[in-house]
């Protein structure tokens, strides 16, 4: 049997549905925007196709005691934030890939005062996510590959799936498309804002 397979760059795209929800006043910042019903949000786009939905996202999230109480509560945050989203993907039949580490990193050094912060950032998840595509990609019974992510550090994996002849698709929220990614898709899919918002109410019930 054919098998069509999503990709879900975690991050990347939880942070551009919360930009939206975030304009709405939906949430006030991105940290609240644990869940999103991606499978709900998907098979509206691809109605007639059973999906198998991979989401890529950090394996773990360490305590960060050494870089102040700032860092501190965001890992703590960060981590039950990964915690609640890795069950609800669980309870939605979707298939978590903890690929990426989540790490600390200095922030430029001000030049009126020398200060130099700290920010959290994710390393890795696209690599695994496009090891996975890339994989799939050889695999005679996968038909569709479709993205959502507007990485373009994925490029590389696209290509690999066009010169597999697999059909690829992309998928993008409203307002967000990377033009150098529907370049190689056989289509794009557009994500709308009305079904964001019903995906985020229905994480939201459960």
């Amino acid at each position: 049997m054919a098998r069509n397979i999503v990709y879900i760059d975690g991050q990347n795209s939880l942070y551009k549905a919360a930009d939206f929800l975030i304009r709405i006043n939906a949430i006030t910042n991105k940290q609240e925007l644990v869940k999103l019903d991606f499978r709900y949000l998907l098979e509206s786009l691809f109605p007639q196709d059973k999906l198998i939905i991979k989401y890529f996202g950090v394996n773990t999230i360490k305590r960060q005691e050494e870089y102040g109480d700032k860092i501190l509560n965001k890992s703590i945050i960060f981590a039950d934030n990964l915690r609640r989203l890795k069950n609800y993907l669980e309870a939605s039949d979707v298939e978590f890939y903890g690929v990426g580490s989540l790490q600390v990193r200095n922030r430029d050094e001000c030049e009126n005062c020398g200060y130099v912060g700290y920010k959290m950032a994710e390393k890795g998840v696209d690599v695994g996510l496009a090891v996975e595509m890339v994989s799939d990609s050889y695999n005679s019974d996968v038909e569709k590959q479709v993205l959502l992510s507007s990485d373009i550090d994925l490029l590389p994996a696209i290509k690999s799936a066009k010169h597999n002849n697999k059909e690829f698709y992309y998928v993008a929220f409203e307002g967000r498309q990377v033009y150098a990614i529907s370049a190689y898709a056989k289509e794009t899919k557009f994500v709308s804002n009305k079904t964001l918002l019903e995906a985020f109410i229905r994480a939201l019930e459960v």
